[in-house]
C-alpha cells in the first residue's frame, strides 16, 4: 500500500511520515509541498493500492482544487483520498464529498492519534465492502 500526503507545513508532513512509519501494510510513504510533485508521484503509484491524504487550506491550490483534479483523470478513480484539515466545519465536509472524496479527517493533536486515523483508513480500504461513514474520528 502507498501513502500519498500533501501538504504546506512541513511539520505535517514529518508528524504524518512519522505515525505511517510505524503502521504496518504500508510499503510506500509519499510527503511533499508541491501539487506538481504530488501528481508525479501519484503517477508512479499503484493506484488500485494508494491513499492520499489532502490538506484543504494550501496556498495557491487547496485541497478542493487538487481533490477535483484526481477525480477528472479516469486512472485515478480508484484512488482513496482523505481530505485532511485542522477544521471539521460542515461545510468543508460536504464540499469533500460533493468533489469525490472517500473520506474527511480533521488533524490530531497527537502522533497517536494520527496513527490511529492511518490505521482506520486501512481497515476502511481493506474491508469487505469499506466502511459508509465519510467522516474519520478518534
Amino acid at each position: 500500500m502507498t501513502f500519498i500526503y500533501l501538504d504546506d507545513d512541513e511539520d505535517d508532513l514529518e508528524l504524518f511520515k512519522l505515525a505511517a512509519e510505524s503502521v504496518e501494510n504500508i510499503q510506500q510513504i509519499y510527503t511533499t509541498t508541491d501539487f506538481s510533485v504530488f501528481f508525479e508521484m501519484l503517477e508512479r503509484s499503484p493506484v488500485n493500492r494508494t491513499i492520499v491524504f489532502l490538506d484543504i487550506n494550501m496556498p495557491v491550490k487547496t485541497g478542493f482544487i487538487i481533490l477535483k483534479a484526481i477525480r477528472e483523470k479516469k486512472e485515478f478513480d480508484s484512488v482513496v483520498v482523505v481530505m485532511y484539515s485542522t477544521s471539521v466545519d460542515s461545510t468543508s465536509v460536504s464540499i469533500s464529498r460533493d468533489l469525490g472524496a472517500n473520506y474527511y479527517s480533521g488533524k490530531p493533536d497527537n502522533l497517536r492519534n494520527l496513527q490511529k486515523i492511518i490505521m482506520d483508513v486501512i481497515a476502511r480500504f481493506e474491508g469487505p465492502s469499506g466502511s459508509s461513514d465519510f467522516l474519520i474520528r478518534v
